[in-house]
């Protein structure tokens, strides 16, 4: 649960990240004027905080943050570094422009962080030294992973005193966000009332006074994230409806030419005693396994490429065997479907005129 005491204002404050993590998803990258664009727009938007990169990473990228810190008319820039001197100096030169720059500083302790450039374990981190704008921290544990959330990585956070932190960060006694937890998913609900009735004690507000702070709960979050899924896979759902629309149609065209080239073929199996179920059951089955053909294909293609996708971006993916069945299943309908007329035309081709056909 979260507490955000708002401004005199009452605005919402945007923090913009798209030139950070836009640009590191995988397959993306953003020349210099793409860049220059980008941020140009996100600060006629009124966008308040806007994350220019990381100027420490090469030449290229000092000289894009330097740029968009000139540029800026209202919003803050903020370059990222990691928490080194070096890092931390070099990003300070690129934002110096900036009519309000800002440098933030980043501590990488994700498990694949660790593991990966530190080759070193979470026990072995407790115990070492970092340091955050000059001030040295000593690394006294490390939390359990997580997992990324949208654009923010739990696993990437840093817990530090809050006196601490107030004292050499942000300058001030006061509390933009608190977080809460409670042990029973029940009790969120009066939670939230306690907390709301004790926040507006402690500032004071006169019972007809609205709040001057916002609380939002987990369960508020899950909702917004349900009805997002939904809706992405309501539109995933129309665009594979759309594509079995378009391929039941390719079936539907190739079985008819099939039948118009295989006339003669018909009338002869006709003459020689076939009847017309059978002619139809013949071009039923031959759309039916073209149909189920593609099925098999996609399915093998979608089995070897989902689990590499799926590491490229950092989400766990996998195939499954409903999701397969679904697959089968669907593209023996279409083939049903769209073999049906091609079937239906075959059958009901009149023998003699079929053999006279040229």
């Amino acid at each position: 649960m979260t507490s955000v005491k708002k401004s005199d204002k009452d605005r919402v404050i945007i923090f913009d990240t798209t030139l950070r993590d836009g640009e590191q998803c995988p397959g993306a990258t953003m020349s210099f004027e793409e860049k220059l664009e980008v941020a140009e727009m996100l600060d006629d938007m009124g966008v308040d905080v806007i994350e220019a990169g990381f100027p420490i990473t090469s030449e290229g990228d000092f000289q894009a943050v330097s740029e968009i810190a000139r540029r800026s008319k209202n919003s803050i820039i903020a370059g990222l570094a990691r928490a080194h001197p070096k890092d931390i100096d070099r990003c300070a030169e690129a934002v110096k422009f900036a009519k309000r720059g800002r440098v933030h500083t980043v501590i990488a302790t994700s498990p694949l962080h660790m593991r990966v450039k530190l080759n070193m374990t979470p026990e072995q981190i407790v115990g070492t030294t970092v340091e955050l704008n000059g001030i040295p921290f000593e690394v006294i544990g490390v939390t359990e992973p997580k997992g990324g959330s949208g654009f923010a990585n739990p696993d990437d956070f840093v817990f530090a005193p809050i006196t601490t932190v107030q004292a050499a960060f942000t300058g001030g006694t006061t509390l933009r966000t608190i977080g809460v937890s409670v042990n029973d998913p029940n009790a969120i609900a009066y939670a939230s009332s306690a907390i709301q009735l004790t926040l507006r004690s402690r500032h004071g507000l006169a019972a007809s006074a609205s709040d001057d702070f916002s609380l939002v709960s987990q369960n508020q979050l899950l909702t917004v994230a349900s009805d997002q899924s939904a809706t992405l896979r309501n539109f995933l759902i129309g665009i594979a409806a759309i594509a079995l629309v378009v391929g039941g149609i390719g079936i539907a065209n190739t079985m008819l030419v099939s039948v118009r080239e295989r006339v003669r073929e018909i009338g002869t199996r006709k003459a020689i005693g076939a009847r017309r179920r059978d002619i139809g059951r013949q071009f039923l089955v031959e759309a039916v396994i073209v149909s189920l053909g593609g099925a098999l294909i996609g399915v093998v293609v979608g089995v070897l490429v989902t689990g590499p996708v799926g590491a490229a971006v950092n989400v766990p993916a996998r195939a499954s065997l409903p999701g397969i069945a679904l697959a089968f299943f669907s593209s023996l309908l279409v083939g049903i479907v769209a073999g049906f007329l091609p079937a239906r035309q075959a059958a009901r081709l009149d023998p003699v005129e079929a053999l006279r056909y040229e």
